[in-house]
């Protein structure tokens, strides 16, 4: 093998009695996904299971990530698991709460306020005034 290197795990799971912390790694995107989802269809999980994802180290998302968490917190609770998500960065929790996933995935941190940041307009897209339309040219 020419210029192969290790790539690192995307999921490291630790398991403590009934209790498993899943440390995701990198971004959570389409190859995460295919990797979670595999974790959770292949573990026998039992009710009364306690799962938690820590996402400290995930540094970006794209909508199948996301889908992948929503997919595993149905499937989970559905089994009677209960299901945590912790250690979010600021990027990461702030895309949980502008898509709401943060409600649904039960985040126990406070999700930041999701209000659009008012931009100023350009001079070019202001509206016009009563005065600034008499000043305008007569179109022919």
């Amino acid at each position: 093998m020419v210029g192969s290197k290790a790539v690192p795990a995307l999921l490291e799971v630790q398991r403590c009695g009934r209790r498993r912390v899943v440390r995701l790694r990198g971004e959570l995107d389409a190859e995460m996904s295919r990797v979670l989802r595999a974790w959770v269809r292949a573990v026998p999980f039992g009710s009364g299971d306690q799962i938690v994802f820590d996402l400290a180290e995930v540094v970006a998302a794209d909508i199948a990530g996301l889908a992948s968490l929503v997919w595993a917190d149905a499937l989970l609770r559905g089994k009677g698991c209960s299901l945590a998500v912790i250690q979010c960065g600021p990027e990461l929790l702030r895309l949980l709460g502008i898509t709401g996933l943060g409600r649904r995935l039960r985040l126990p941190l406070p999700i930041p306020s999701v209000a659009p940041e008012a931009a100023p307009m350009s001079a070019a897209r202001q509206p016009l005034s009563d005065d600034s339309r008499a000043r305008l040219p007569a179109e022919p």
